[in-house]
């Protein structure tokens, strides 16, 4: 008895655990189903992308060097949203400064931001750029630690219209190290940049909505323009007058605020050229349905968050050599799948805006994201340890 005793006491804790195991298998089921319905769309990686960012929302630290009493530094305490002329970079500033991410103890920093405003130096101080970013950094290579723990890898700084080369040893491994964010609205690759796109990023471009445009909702289905020049080609302008004189097309040079907008609902699609960036009409047209277009001659480094956001589902790439044929390539563009671009274009819009209050999944959220995703770096020994 004592035997048979033992045996269904065997049977029911084998039981009881191949219960446990079936409940646990269920409820992983279960949360990454839930994390995966959760997650937003438009993703290459809906899952991993929710696994990554909760991480990032509950561990990413950054440490912020203190501000410099010089005219170069960001001012965080304006408002980042007053006037016309304020650009991605000091936005971002200022959501950084303001969120969680921000810690005072730089031990426990995954990244370190420089607060240091390149645009504003460019515009006005009488020497170089360079010059003055190789001092900045030897001030910080002479009071902190944490350059020389990794040549500036897990560094990170903001400039709209990218650095030149410069061959100065702190300059060089800002331009070769450091996570660089450029600007879309300005971004150019060419001989004047150094942009490396598998540690740099390009962020969103912003801009004040006109007055009256605040809160206006989706453009309607009403259409009766085939598409909407949104800038032009600083190439074959031959083509693009061509364009220009058929009817199906209208354009944005040198119009008004409203007028930008109103066409906007009323166009198919918004062409704009690789060379320019994704300005913020372009996001301002995916917010009204409107499909955008993008030219380009090559290869495109400049679309915001391009490695995690499957851009393909609502935008066409055309290359500047059929550009003589782009009205036939939007005509012969089935409704169904136009359908599906114009409404995957209005979701995406979101990741794309920049918030006076952050929101989930919105630019900035999603710029830490790829910041949090660039976080490991290599750490160098100091000469002479071991």
């Amino acid at each position: 008895r004592g035997g048979e005793a033992g045996a269904g006491m065997a049977c029911v804790v084998v039981l009881l655990l191949l219960l446990f195991f079936a409940g646990l298998s269920a409820f992983s089921a279960f949360s990454l189903a839930a994390a995966s319905v959760a997650s937003p769309p438009l993703l290459f990686s809906p899952s991993a992308f929710a696994s990554d960012h909760e991480q990032m929302l509950n561990r990413f630290k950054v440490y912020v060097y203190p501000l410099q009493p010089t005219h170069s530094r960001f001012d965080f305490r304006a408002s980042a949203f007053d006037g016309l002329n304020v650009t991605a970079e000091e936005v971002f500033f200022r959501s950084l400064w303001e969120s969680g991410f921000v810690t005072n103890n730089a031990e426990e920093a995954d990244l370190f931001f420089l607060p240091v405003s390149v645009s504003a130096m460019a515009a006005s101080l009488n020497v170089s750029v360079g010059r003055n970013m190789m001092m900045y950094v030897q001030r910080l290579r002479d009071a902190y630690p944490y350059w020389q723990r990794t040549l500036g890898a897990d560094h990170v700084l903001v400039s709209c219209r990218g650095m030149k080369r410069d061959f100065a040893r702190n300059v060089l491994e800002l331009q070769k190290n450091s996570i660089l964010l450029a600007c879309a609205e300005f971004f150019d690759f060419g001989a004047d940049w150094e942009f490396y796109p598998h540690k740099d990023l390009v962020m969103p471009a912003y801009k004040p909505r006109p007055l009256g445009f605040e809160n206006a909702g989706f453009g309607g289905e009403d259409r009766p323009y085939l598409a909407f020049l949104l800038d032009s080609p600083g190439a074959l302008p031959d083509a693009f007058d061509v364009l220009m004189e058929d009817a199906a097309f209208v354009s944005d040079l040198q119009k008004s605020d409203v007028f930008t907008q109103k066409m906007l609902s009323l166009s198919r699609f918004c062409v704009t050229f690789g060379h320019t960036g994704v300005g913020t009409n372009v996001v301002e047209g995916m917010r009204l349905g409107c499909v955008p277009v993008i030219i380009s001659s090559g290869y495109l480094f400049g679309l915001p968050f391009q490695d995690i956001v499957d851009w393909q589902q609502f935008c066409l790439v055309v290359s500047l050599n059929q550009m003589s044929r782009l009205k036939s390539v939007l005509v012969n563009v089935p409704e169904d799948k136009y359908q599906g671009m114009q409404d995957a274009a209005r979701a995406a819009s979101s990741y794309l805006e920049w918030q006076s209050h952050p929101r989930p999944y919105d630019a900035f959220h999603l710029l830490m994201h790829e910041l949090w995703l660039r976080r490991h770096t290599i750490r160098y020994k100091r000469r002479g340890a071991y």
